[in-house]
């Protein structure tokens, strides 16, 4: 029986955690509005790649 409530007491951790990260998420996508989606989308691959080789070194 030790093991049951062990097993409900992790439960209850995970969707704490599990909402959690969604509140998290959620403010990530607040991060990105529509007005910054353009300008990002309209960089070439080329250009893109070039900023992932500056910032990797």
């Amino acid at each position: 029986m030790q093991q049951h409530a062990h097993n409900d007491n992790l439960i209850g951790k995970n969707s704490e955690t599990l909402s959690q990260l969604r509140q998290l998420v959620a403010g990530l996508e607040g991060c990105y509005t529509p007005a910054s989606l353009p300008e990002r989308s309209a960089k070439t691959g080329q250009q893109r790649k070039a900023e992932v080789q500056a910032f990797t070194g």
